[in-house]
């Protein structure tokens, strides 16, 4: 979702005129001017100072340095009390064949029923329309790889690359994104409500005196 909202801001400011290279999502200081239509200009302008911080891109290399520790990025990650090296090794028995980067994801963030049809080979791992995930967040980070990969390989795209999406790492990224900016939001309110009192207390200094 968050970079799905990138995305369109990055086309809005082109649209406006703005001069920024094709794929290129994090002109942070241009952006920030050019909010979603979900997304108020303040809370906005907020995320992309978030995103454009120091604090954020040091905890980006960690991200992808840690990605890079393994050549499986995909069975770097459990699933409940499996991970998901044995998630593929059943899968692999199942398809006689070896699973790709998105049936590893679904098996793993899909409820029992489009479980079932997965292993059936019943889904279109192209359209989240007929799945339904465990929760709301891995939903939006699987729609948000399947566009990335449509825009940049089309429709019917076949060959993954898990490169362009850590979804587990996406979840998590914006998980603290939400968590970092309520902090923010936390601190002016606070800061606001010292300013008021601030001011009635001016007020109640300056009352005459009978």
């Amino acid at each position: 979702m968050m970079y799905n909202m990138k995305i369109t801001s990055t086309r809005i400011a082109r649209n406006a005129g703005c001069d920024i290279a094709i794929n290129d999502y994090k002109q942070f200081n241009i952006i920030r001017q050019y909010p979603p239509d979900s997304v108020p200009d303040g809370v906005w302008a907020e995320m992309c100072d978030l995103w454009d911080s120091e604090a954020w891109r040091k905890k980006s290399t960690i991200a992808k340095s840690n990605r890079n520790k393994g050549n499986d990025k995909a069975a770097r990650h459990t699933g409940g009390s499996i991970r998901y090296d044995e998630y593929r090794a059943r899968m692999r028995r199942v398809f006689d064949r070896e699973p790709n980067f998105r049936e590893i994801f679904l098996l793993t963030h899909l409820d029992k029923a489009s479980k079932a049809k997965l292993l059936a080979g019943e889904l279109n791992l192209n359209s989240v329309n007929d799945m339904f995930f465990c929760n709301g967040r891995s939903k939006e980070a699987y729609a948000s790889y399947l566009e990335e990969m449509i825009e940049k390989n089309g429709l019917e795209f076949s060959v993954d690359d898990p490169d362009i999406h850590d979804l587990e790492v996406q979840i998590e990224a914006e998980r603290r994104s939400r968590l970092e900016l309520e902090e923010i939001r936390k601190e002016r309110q606070e800061r606001l409500k010292m300013q008021q009192q601030m001011k009635e207390f001016m007020k109640f200094m300056q009352r005459p005196t009978n």
